[in-house]
């Protein structure tokens, strides 16, 4: 059960189950120890105190906490992103997964809750409030704080997936959901705000100058992204521009701990392997999209799965090579390649456009040939988006991308009709991932 043992590693360790593992300890000690209650009067204390949350010799750690919160939750957002899309098909046997698969999950789906809307949200919430907690504890020094300008890009990024994953979610308990827009525009204050402290930081402090530029190039990618998102092109083309062509950001991945390792490695090793590239992605010939040349089945014992190889967006990809996904392979989740893309979309079926088309063709298949503005509108806004999607396989941008086509092209790509398991039936409408009930019960107000 090697996907199903490393999944349930990453739920167990989960910070969001700790405090009911230790809700059921005390409750099962009180039952047990009765009238000895003061066996139960023990301080149990964390390893940072209430009291020394405004310390600023513990700013940097907070800051590493934001950060690791997006990192441990990227890959899993991007494994269940694929599943949902038309980048991948399951061969798991748990059924919330297939229900994903088919496009029919509803709120009561137990994976969406667990995999990816709890661990979206604990990010989003984190940098949000430990960006709260830096202003307080740099003061009037806050403005040109590295930390803070990191910790609000990150924050950013929370806003922006959370907004492209979910259909509605709600970012405090006393307001309804908010949807794709709005959450867009959240995500765009605090680039903005990344920006102006990243600035600041950098002026008159040389040794800051490396790390606020890389913080400006990740928050002008974001930024350009949710802009692109809202149909604000002007604004996406502003931000993009910024970028510099060759950084990539990526999120590392460890053997320390299960829920470390790269979600992509168990789906794709051992029998109960579970992901498969669907037909829309196979027999490309494009060394960016590479699969087993033959299929298997898996966990399910059902689902044919041309297995994936690593695409650009992992960390040691290779143009001529099949590279497996490793425990440790690193994805890559923000790039000015990216930003190059963000850009020519919002510019439109022009020769910029076209150049870098021709120039994404070529590293998919260096014989490939050149297309030219005779195509026209149509046909280079839809070839661009067909080297898109080559260029980010299975990197979490996919369900963004196909709601953002739908949204403002009528543009809709998300698989349809039959499923290619037979048995399954057709597939359904969803293009997003419903509000799990677990948050509606506890959270009337989101409910909209």
């Amino acid at each position: 059960m090697e996907r199903d043992t490393n999944q349930s590693s990453r739920l167990m360790n989960s910070r969001i189950f700790r405090p009911a593992i230790a809700a059921l300890t005390a409750i099962s000690l009180s039952a047990a120890l009765g009238a000895c209650s003061d066996l139960l009067s023990v301080e149990n204390p964390g390893a940072i105190q209430d009291t020394q949350l405004n310390d600023e010799t513990l700013a940097p750690a907070l800051v590493q906490s934001a950060v690791a919160d997006f990192q441990r939750m990227y890959a899993d957002l991007a494994y269940y992103g694929a599943v949902l899309t038309d980048e991948a098909v399951t061969g798991h046997n748990f059924e919330t997964i297939k229900e994903i698969d088919l496009r029919i999950a509803k709120p009561n789906n137990g994976t969406i809750n667990s995999g990816v809307y709890t661990p979206l949200q604990r990010a989003r919430f984190s940098g949000d409030s430990i960006s709260g907690r830096l202003r307080v504890i740099y003061g009037d020094s806050a403005s040109k704080s590295i930390g803070l300008a990191r910790t609000l890009a990150y924050a950013g990024y929370g806003s922006m997936l959370l907004g492209e994953f979910m259909c509605e979610a709600p970012v405090d308990p006393t307001s309804a959901s908010l949807g794709w827009d709005d959450l867009m525009r959240r995500a765009l204050d605090r680039f903005d705000e990344s920006i102006v402290v990243a600035t600041a930081a950098r002026q008159g402090n040389s040794k800051a100058v490396a790390s606020a530029d890389s913080i400006l190039a990740l928050a002008h990618v974001g930024a350009a992204r949710a802009a692109l998102n809202i149909g604000d092109m002007a604004k996406a083309i502003e931000h993009g521009s910024k970028v510099p062509s060759g950084i990539s950001f990526w999120v590392p991945h460890s053997t320390d701990k299960s829920y470390l390792e790269n979600t992509f490695y168990g789906a794709t090793h051992g029998n109960n392997r579970n992901l498969g590239v669907d037909a829309y992605f196979r027999f490309l010939g494009d060394t960016r999209v590479r699969h087993t040349k033959t299929s298997r089945t898996g966990h399910n014992g059902l689902t044919l799965l041309w297995t994936p190889f690593q695409s650009p967006s992992f960390g040691e990809w290779v143009p001529t090579v099949d590279v497996e996904f490793e425990k440790t392979t690193p994805i890559r989740f923000a790039s000015g390649l990216e930003a190059r893309y963000i850009v020519a979309e919002a510019r439109g079926a022009v020769q910029e456009t076209v150049d870098l088309i021709n120039e994404r063709r070529k590293v998919g298949d260096p014989a490939a040939t050149d297309i030219s503005l005779s195509l026209g509108a149509e046909g280079i806004m839809a070839e661009l988006r067909n080297q898109r999607r080559r260029d980010f396989f299975l990197d979490g941008h996919r369900l963004g991308d196909l709601r953002r086509y739908k949204k403002l092209y009528t543009v809709d790509l998300f698989p349809s009709g039959p499923h290619p398991n037979t048995e399954w039936g057709n597939y359904g409408l969803n293009d997003c991932f419903m509000l799990p009930i677990q948050e509606t019960t506890g959270n009337p107000n989101a409910k909209g």
